[in-house]
C-alpha cells in the first residue's frame, strides 16, 4: 500500500517534467546526508542539465503547511546542499510558514481544486461525454502449432483473459491474452452496438502477427507455440456524462500551470486525462495533454 501522500509526489514530478522537460525528475530519490553520512529520502528531486539539484518537499493534508515544516526543510537543505528547495502543499501555506520561506529562499508551491471560473475562458465545459467500449470474455480457447512435445502439460485450459500464462519468444515478455487483446484492432465489433444498449455474444478469432509475435503457452514443462486464439466474449458500450475537475500549480511567482481534469478509461482502465495550460511570460501559453492512474480510495 502506498504511504500517505505518494499520490501528490508522482502528481509534482509530472507537472514538473512539463514545466522543466529536459530535466531529470525522481520521485522518491535518496541522497547521502552530508552531515549524518546516511540516506536520505527526497519526496522529487529534479536534476537540471547544469548539474543543480533542485529538492521538492510535498504534504497532503487537510490543514496548511506550517512554519515547523520550513524548518524542517531549511535544515534538510542546509545538510545536502541543495541548490534549490520547494515545499509544494495541497491546502496553502500559514503566513508565517511563507514569511519563513521568503527569508531562506525556500520556494512554495499549492497544487489547489478551483472552479471553472477561476480557470478562465479557455475551455468553457462542466463535463464531457465519456463512450467506452467493454468486452467480457466467457471463454478462451488456444490452438497449438503440431506437434505439442509429449512431456508438455498445462493445467489451466481455458486461461482467464488476465492470466499471465505466454511468453512472447520475439522479446521474452510474460504476457496473458488480454495484453494480445490490447494490441490488436477489434474495433469493428463494437460497430452496430449502440450506447447502452444490450450487450451482444460473438466469436471473435485472435490471429498472431509473426512479425510482433510469436507466442508460446507456458507449461508445467516446456513451452507449447500458439497459432492462434478463439474466444466467445460480450460486447457492449456505456455511454454517460464525466465532470471535469479543475486545478492551479501556483508559486510565489504566479500560476504555474492550470488543469482540466476528468477521469476516462485508459487502455481499458480508469485514469485521469489532464489537460495543461502553462502560460507564458509573452502572453501566449502551452498546452499539453498527460495521464496518471486514478488515486488510490
Amino acid at each position: 500500500m502506498a504511504r500517505k501522500g505518494r499520490y501528490l509526489e508522482k502528481f509534482v514530478a509530472l507537472l514538473e517534467k512539463i514545466e522543466v522537460p529536459d530535466a531529470i525528475i525522481t520521485t522518491p530519490d535518496r541522497i547521502v546526508d552530508s552531515v549524518t553520512n546516511r540516506s536520505r529520502e527526497v519526496d522529487v528531486l529534479v536534476k537540471l542539465k547544469t548539474g543543480d539539484l533542485i529538492f521538492l518537499e510535498c504534504r497532503d493534508r487537510k490543514s496548511k503547511g506550517g512554519v515547523e515544516w520550513i524548518e524542517q526543510v531549511i535544515q534538510k537543505a542546509r545538510d545536502n546542499k541543495a541548490d534549490k528547495v520547494i515545499v509544494v502543499s495541497s491546502s496553502g501555506f500559514t503566513k508565517s510558514a511563507i514569511k519563513k520561506a521568503k527569508v531562506y529562499n525556500i520556494g512554495y508551491r499549492t497544487l489547489r481544486e478551483v472552479t471553472a471560473q477561476e480557470i478562465g475562458s479557455w475551455l468553457q465545459c462542466r463535463e464531457v461525454l465519456c463512450r467506452t467500449p467493454n468486452v467480457n470474455f466467457l471463454r478462451i480457447d488456444i490452438n497449438l502449432v503440431n506437434p505439442v512435445s509429449s512431456d508438455f502439460v498445462y493445467e489451466g485450459i481455458p486461461p482467464k483473459s488476465h492470466d499471465i500464462v505466454f511468453l512472447n519468444k520475439k522479446d521474452g515478455k510474460l504476457l496473458s491474452f488480454w495484453n494480445l487483446w490490447q494490441s490488436s484492432n477489434f474495433d469493428f465489433v463494437y460497430n452496430s452496438l449502440q450506447p447502452n444498449g444490450e450487450r451482444r455474444t460473438r466469436l471473435v478469432n485472435l490471429n498472431l502477427d509473426p512479425k510482433l509475435h510469436v507466442i508460446a503457452l507456458i507449461g508445467k514443462q516446456g513451452l507449447a507455440d500458439v497459432e492462434n486464439f478463439k474466444a466467445i466474449a460480450e460486447f457492449w458500450i456505456e455511454e454517460k456524462w464525466v465532470p471535469l475537475t479543475y486545478r492551479k500549480y501556483e508559486g510565489d511567482n504566479g500560476v504555474i500551470s492550470e488543469m482540466i481534469e476528468a477521469e476516462l478509461p485508459i487502455n481499458k482502465e480508469r485514469g485521469i486525462v489532464t489537460f495543461h495550460r502553462k502560460p507564458e511570460k509573452n502572453g501566449e501559453a502551452i498546452f499539453s495533454v498527460s495521464t496518471r492512474p486514478v488515486k488510490p480510495e
